[in-house]
């Protein structure tokens, strides 16, 4: 218990390491492991919210669990954590509504979903899981007369292939350099496994921002020590699982190329996780000045570096 607790400790000191180093306005968490009694983390200038993982049973489970870091730049009379919607017995996605300067909202989630394997989907339908979602997430989008900002963010545990000409379909084999004898290839099962979630993206009129606007690197590496490798080939052999790119983001079709300005993928020092760091500069149109003056105070957008990173409460890392 003593080491098990120890190893939280270093690994939540990891966690507000890269917070700082990379200052988001809002950071979405995945796998957080934590219970209902635990659901907290205190890092200097950021305000948590959290959903701890319920099995379809109804009993917490410390496998898993999603939540969202906010900057206290964000008053908290401008933060609403949206109550959590159906997900067809899983529990796997937070969002939160924020207000800007110019009092416009968006939304921002962060979704954890299940693995394509017997556990981690402990008898959940899959099919059924995305619609109850996608109905979720039209009651989001129909915000504001279907004009409200929004953003979903974190680990699918989908392999997309080359839906929406994602980068590692075959006519963007750059994506996965890193691979010793070239890029993933999902098996026909994975391929059958995202089809509910880009049946959602087609129906809700989303996109993937991956590949689009970057974030053309894999997300997902075999071991720690890939993913924070600078030459992750020397860290595989040709048996090696492949990288992969299972951390996604999305936003309104319509909102592509206005409110999306990059997608980074960045590669952490810290040996935190097996996934990199996905960084998203929103730009969100508005009449006040921006939270985010890097590019001159006086410009009238809002800039929100919206990261999909990691807690600091699993074994071999933070994400699957």
């Amino acid at each position: 218990a003593k080491k098990s607790h120890a190893t939280t400790l270093k690994r939540r000191a990891m966690l507000q390491k890269i917070v700082h180093v990379h200052k988001p306005d809002v950071m979405a968490l995945q796998e957080t492991w934590h219970l209902p009694h635990n659901d907290q983390l205190e890092i200097n200038g950021y305000r948590y919210y959290g959903r701890p993982r319920t099995k379809p049973n109804g009993k917490n489970d410390t496998h898993g669990g999603v939540g969202l870091l906010v900057s206290t730049a964000f008053p908290l009379s401008s933060v609403r954590k949206r109550l959590e919607f159906n997900e067809g017995g899983s529990s796997s996605m937070i969002w939160v509504d924020l207000r800007l300067q110019d009092g416009q909202w968006i939304s921002v989630g962060s979704i954890y979903s299940e693995c394509d394997n017997k556990t981690s989907r402990m008898g959940l339908d899959m099919g059924r899981v995305w619609e109850a979602r996608a109905a979720g997430i039209t009651d989001i989008l129909a915000e504001d007369n279907n004009t409200r900002p929004v953003f979903l963010l974190g680990d699918f545990n989908c392999h997309m292939h080359d839906f929406q000409d994602m980068p590692n379909g075959p006519r963007r084999r750059t994506l996965l350099q890193d691979a010793p004898d070239g890029p993933h290839r999902p098996t026909q099962q994975q391929q059958r496994y995202a089809l509910p979630l880009q049946q959602l993206i087609r129906t809700l009129s989303l996109t993937l921002l991956n590949g689009h606007v970057g974030g053309t690197d894999p997300t997902c590496y075999p071991s720690v020590g890939a993913a924070t490798s600078r030459n992750p080939k020397d860290m595989m052999g040709p048996r090696t699982r492949k990288p992969s790119c299972i951390d996604l983001a999305l936003t309104r079709a319509a909102h592509l190329h206005s409110h999306a300005e990059s997608l980074r993928v960045i590669r952490l020092n810290t040996a935190l996780t097996d996934h990199r760091l996905l960084m998203l500069q929103a730009r969100v149109s508005g009449k006040a000045g921006s939270l985010d003056t890097t590019d001159g105070a006086n410009e009238k957008t809002h800039k929100l570096r919206l990261p999909r990173g990691s807690t600091a409460e699993r074994r071999k890392g933070i994400t699957a």
